[in-house]
């Protein structure tokens, strides 16, 4: 393990800036720095940790293609995210696709050709309860609250990665907290204060 660098941690801008200019190790840092964060919203976005790693694979394929165009303004991990979220996108439809040849396969008898997903953990009756309310909301919603209340974004950050102006984004965490919470008392679980 190599010593750790002198002085100040690097700026994600500071990373892409020497990323570019040919330091590849700047780059292995945005991913240490950003990696596992992206793959757990990818994950709870499209509630599957194959789709995740295969959403997260690509969005750092198309981060490398697009390097050249990001412009340094201290949103890196909101262009990230972005990025991801557009891959989640492409994955969650891919999925779809197959599911719906896999009926049609089954309907005219032939064997089903999508496998189910890997055995989850055993959670909690609240955790469970909380990842179905999630992803019983709409994409729009569930974003919202895990980019803003799991991986910490301010409001403009969440903006920009789903395109929208701050005040949107804090009215939609309004609704979206809502929904949730009429989705959690449905289950059974919710504030008992």
């Amino acid at each position: 393990m190599g010593l750790p660098e002198p002085g100040p941690t690097p700026t994600d801008d500071a990373l892409v800036t020497r990323w570019i200019a040919g330091d590849e190790t700047a780059f292995d840092k945005l991913v240490t720095r950003h990696g596992p964060a992206l793959h757990g919203f990818l994950k709870m976005t499209l509630g599957d940790s194959a789709a995740a790693e295969d959403a997260w694979s690509e969005t750092w394929v198309r981060v490398v293609r697009a390097r050249s165009r990001y412009v340094a303004q201290g949103q890196f991990r909101a262009w990230l995210f972005s990025i991801g979220r557009r891959c989640a996108k492409d994955q969650s439809r891919s999925i779809r696709r197959r599911l719906r040849l896999g009926a049609a396969l089954e309907e005219h008898g032939a064997r089903r050709v999508v496998t189910s997903p890997a055995l989850r953990l055993v959670r909690s009756r609240e955790a469970r309860a909380l990842d179905a309310s999630l992803q019983g909301l709409k994409e729009e919603h569930r974003s919202v609250l895990l980019l803003t209340y799991r991986y910490d974004m301010s409001s403009e950050e969440v903006g920009q990665v789903l395109g929208l102006t701050g005040q949107q984004v804090r009215s939609r965490i309004t609704y979206a907290r809502r929904l949730l919470k009429e989705s959690l008392a449905r289950r059974g679980v919710g504030d008992d204060r």
